[in-house]
């Protein structure tokens, strides 16, 4: 049977922001994150054709750049398996698009191939989400996924190879890792581990907040009930957010550490493609008459 076709929530464009695309090679959260914003399913089921969909698509966004794994690790296990985010990669490549990839599994290590012909052309930006919450905590929250000392070793594997990455400190959560030691730790630790750039991301509820708070309740109670009163307003608190992004802003420019740079515009060329002489093209219009 014929495979159907992508949805629009499998690309999406968006309209503010650095991105053009926003990518999801897969549907549904078979790692168990409790945060994750895809439904909790056994494994992660591929997006069907979306490597199709990125080659027929490619030529719309030009000097943009693609978000590779947004809403939803680009590696999962089943990754291992069926490869669809290395066949996204491979489809990327034949476009003047730059690829920010974001990610928490060491799988990535596989297309390193891949990434070093991207990361030559100046068009690729790995981040890897390293919580600053204990490790208890992120296990439970994350149990698909290595905790913050091993994500930490990716970053230098990375490093080491060559790639442009950096570190979001993501998720930082109320009474976990949210104090200004234990983000002056992880910001040590990242640039020890070859960081070009960090950033951080403050906690956010939406409708996944009952699985979140249960599995904080059960490694931290104290850690919920401050939870609970920092969102007790709603998915986003601001006056957390902006306590976070201040303290985090600070010790940056203590530790002489890089935010995250702007996006710049890509230019590097597109591979070329084969087109039909323009005879051609004038006769099949009048033989559609």
């Amino acid at each position: 049977p014929r495979e159907p076709a992508p949805k629009e929530r499998d690309l999406c464009r968006l309209r503010r922001g650095p991105w053009a695309l926003e990518v999801s090679p897969y549907g549904g959260c078979g790692e168990g994150c409790a945060a994750c914003l895809e439904e909790l399913q056994p494994q992660a089921r591929p997006r069907a054709r979306i490597e199709r969909f990125l080659t027929r698509i490619g030529p719309r966004a030009r000097a943009a750049w693609v978000r590779l794994g947004g809403t939803c690790d680009p590696y999962p296990s089943a990754e291992a398996d069926l490869g669809v985010t290395r066949r996204c990669l491979e489809a990327l490549l034949a476009w003047p698009l730059g690829v920010n990839l974001v990610t928490r599994s060491p799988l990535v290590l596989r297309d390193l191939d891949l990434l070093r012909e991207l990361n030559a052309q100046g068009a690729l930006r790995v981040t890897v989400a390293v919580p600053p919450a204990p490790r208890a905590l992120t296990l439970a929250l994350e149990p698909g996924f290595p905790h913050a000392l091993e994500r930490l070793e990716l970053v230098r594997r990375l490093a080491e190879a060559g790639i442009l990455v950096g570190v979001a400190a993501s998720p930082v959560i109320p009474g976990a890792g949210d104090d200004r030691r234990s983000l002056g730790h992880l910001v040590c630790a990242a640039e020890a581990a070859g960081a070009r750039f960090l950033r951080v991301a403050p906690l956010r509820l939406g409708p996944e907040r009952p699985r979140v708070l249960e599995r904080i309740t059960a490694t931290d109670p104290l850690c919920a009930e401050r939870v609970e009163r920092v969102f007790r307003r709603g998915a986003w608190s601001p006056g957390f957010a902006e306590r976070v992004r201040v303290s985090f802003a600070s010790l940056l420019t203590l530790y002489r550490v890089d935010a995250e740079p702007p996006f710049p515009e890509v230019t590097r060329e597109a591979h070329p493609r084969r087109r039909r002489p323009l005879a051609d093209q004038q006769l099949g219009l009048f033989g559609a008459a």
